[in-house]
């Protein structure tokens, strides 16, 4: 049997992912389809995003993750793609249509 490192499954199931919902991927959600544990998940999410083989989207435990194979990745530069996408999340933070915990009154 061959042996796939832990990056490689949550590069994996970044792609897969991605493919199938077309949206931003929590770390949670990664995990469960790469079949481990939420902070191994998280160290290779955190190590493929330094190398620049995914995206982050937004900061610490509400961060989304986009494979760089996604439309956006190739028709601009990763930083610029990054802060358009953390630009988007906190419009809808500020809007009152992202997560109940955000909304206020």
């Amino acid at each position: 049997m061959k042996r796939v490192s832990i990056r490689s499954r949550v590069l994996l199931a970044v792609d897969k992912l991605h493919k199938k919902q077309q949206i931003p991927i929590t770390a949670k959600s990664i995990a469960v389809a790469a079949g481990i544990d939420y902070r191994q998940c998280l160290n290779a999410l955190n190590a493929l995003h330094e190398s620049e083989r995914i995206f982050r989207v937004g900061k610490k435990k509400s961060s989304t993750w986009l494979p760089m194979s996604c439309e956006l990745a190739t028709k601009s530069a990763p930083i610029e793609l990054e802060r358009t996408l953390n630009a988007l999340c906190a419009a809808v933070v500020a809007s009152g249509s992202g997560h109940g915990r955000y909304r206020h009154g």
